[in-house]
C-alpha cells in the first residue's frame, strides 16, 4: 500500500501531465488519510484553475520602452 507522500507525489505528477484524477481515486489507495488527500487534491486542482502569473519580463519590457528615446545614459 502506498504512503501519503507517495500518493501526493503521484497526484503532482498526474496534475503536471494534465491527468489529475478524481479525489476518490487517490483516497481509495489510502482510506485512513482521506482528509489529507482531499486537502492535497484541492490544492493541486486549484493550481490548475489559477490564472498564470505575469512574468517580471513584461514589467522590465515596459520599463525598457520608456528608455528607448534616450540617446545616452550617464551615471549621476
Amino acid at each position: 500500500m502506498p504512503s501519503l507522500p507517495e500518493i501526493a507525489e503521484q497526484m503532482r505528477m498526474d496534475r503536471d501531465a494534465g491527468q489529475l484524477a478524481a479525489v476518490a481515486t487517490y483516497q481509495a489507495q489510502l482510506p485512513e488519510q482521506a482528509l489529507a488527500l482531499a486537502a492535497i487534491h484541492a490544492h493541486l486542482a486549484a493550481s490548475l484553475r489559477a490564472p498564470p502569473e505575469a512574468s517580471t519580463g513584461s514589467t522590465l519590457e515596459q520599463a525598457s520602452r520608456s528608455v528607448v528615446g534616450l540617446d545616452t545614459l550617464t551615471d549621476p
